[in-house]
């Protein structure tokens, strides 16, 4: 990777000093104009950690590849001067802390995560000092015993603000910390599930009040699917709902996990010990379950699995669609103004409104067990983390989704704020269990006998829980 001179980085820092985003945990802000020009973005060198000279060493880093299709629609390492104004944040940052700690990275790229750590566990020539898959590989990764327990690390803090304090929480193990999520992990939060609704045919339709949903607390399961049901027609006059016809909400298997996270539900719950443990009575989450698929087994209601979803929404034929935050990027591509709600909450007794990151187009931060540069690692990759929260985070927010997508928006980017705050990050979910694919196919199928498929499979499911939490319990 090219690298500026600090003078010069220096010059830049003088043109714009610009200042951060203060939380990502439902603080209200007032997105700044973003009139720059690419050479004056910059970030000051992080004060965070004392500057440490490793001799000009390599610090290789496995990244994602940018992957459109697999749901990862940039790189978060290494960046470009001649990208947008995030791409030029993440270069500047990458090259301030090789300078700062005088390391050099080397970035390998990969879509084989579980291989690429299994060899660095068996052999010094696949070494890499950490590792960036998403949760459910990062959660096989362990299960096989070949990611080292970050809490040995000894310049990890893991209470700082810059790592996701509810993610954390929910990944560890008796305390252990096996992978980690924060704001370097910006493909995470380009993962998590959202509502996307059409401000236009909302407006044509009297639908206005959607915000207010949100900020009184009101905007539930059952509000949403009201809506939706005054809104889906048969619009083409054939009597058959398809081809032609208006929906208030399009959805497919993925959805089944979108509303399920959005309840803060967890299919494990953990001992006094701290052990997680398959959790017995799932009695509510099967009420409200339920609920789901029937809605979505009825036609003139939602439209499942529909193939022109992204035409429906551009020609104001669709009101709301479930998604990942990051296919933003395709909306833009039909022209129409557009709002982000949250997943609804299950009902209005629940405090927040939640959401989670994608198993697989998310990203963590995760070191393999044969890495005992423990010292340099962990100082590099917390000074990238609060190198990310104070200079990269805002373009990420501002520019790929503020200026992009939201055209000024401020009540969805404060939506978006919160949801960054409130990940739900059920490790056995995440780790594509067999709970995972009944939910799809319950949804698929349109099958609501979700109670009867736990009980027959409820052995499968403690065998795997059990394999994945040897590996979390394993020495390290």
């Amino acid at each position: 990777m090219k690298r500026f001179p600090k003078t010069f980085l220096l010059l830049l820092a003088l043109l714009l000093p610009f200042s951060a985003l203060a939380a990502c945990g439902g603080k209200k802000q007032d997105p700044k104009p973003m009139e720059t020009s690419s050479e004056e973005i910059t970030a000051a060198p992080a004060a965070y950690l004392e500057a440490a000279d490793y001799g000009n060493a390599e610090f290789i880093i496995l990244g994602s590849v940018a992957d459109a299709e697999g749901g990862r629609h940039f790189s978060e390492f290494e960046g470009d001067l001649n990208g947008s104004h995030l791409d030029i944040a993440i270069y500047r940052r990458d090259v301030a802390i090789q300078d700062k700690h005088n390391v050099a990275f080397r970035i390998n790229r990969t879509k084989d995560w579980n291989t690429m750590l299994r060899e660095a566990t068996l052999s010094n020539d696949s070494f890499f000092h950490i590792a960036t898959p998403g949760i459910s590989n990062a959660v096989l990764s362990v299960a096989e015993g070949n990611v080292a327990n970050l809490d040995d690390f000894p310049n990890f803090d893991f209470s700082n603000p810059w790592w996701n304090a509810e993610a954390m929480e929910q990944m560890s193990v008796l305390g252990k910390h096996l992978f980690a999520m924060g704001d370097l992990n910006l493909l995470a939060y380009d993962s998590v599930a959202v509502i996307f609704y059409n401000k236009q045919m909302a407006e044509n339709l009297g639908v206005t009040d959607l915000y207010e949903r949100v900020q009184d607390g009101t905007w539930t399961y059952d509000s949403m699917m009201a809506t939706v049901k005054d809104v889906t027609a048969d619009t083409s006059g054939d009597g058959v709902y398809g081809v032609g016809d208006t929906y208030g909400l399009a959805g497919g298997s993925y959805s089944a996990l979108c509303f399920t996270f959005a309840g803060n539900y967890s299919f494990v719950q953990k001992d006094e010990d701290g052990i997680p443990t398959l959790r017995e009575n799932n009695n509510e989450f099967f009420s409200f379950f339920q609920k789901v698929v029937k809605n979505h087994s009825d036609p003139t209601l939602i439209g499942y699995n529909l193939d022109d979803g992204d035409s429906l929404f551009g020609e104001q034929r669709l009101l709301f669609a479930v998604n990942m935050l990051g296919t933003s990027n395709d909306l833009r591509s039909t022209q129409v103004s557009y709002g982000i709600l949250p997943v609804p909450k299950w009902n209005a007794e629940q405090t927040d409104y939640w959401t989670f990151p994608h198993q697989s187009a998310s990203t963590t931060v995760c070191a393999p067990i044969a890495n005992h540069d423990v010292e340099m690692t962990s100082r590099i990759v917390e000074d990238l983390v609060h190198y990310s929260r104070e200079n990269v985070l805002n373009y990420y927010i501002q520019e790929n989704l503020y200026l992009k997508s939201l055209n000024g928006d401020r009540d969805s980017y404060n939506i978006v704020l919160d949801l960054l705050g409130h990940l739900n990050c059920d490790i056995f979910f995440s780790y594509r269990a067999g709970i995972t694919q009944v939910l799809r196919d319950s949804l698929d199928n349109h099958d609501g006998n979700i109670t009867s498929k736990f009980e027959k499979y409820k052995g499968a499911f403690k065998s795997q829980l059990a394999k994945v939490t040897a590996g979390l319990l394993e020495e390290n």
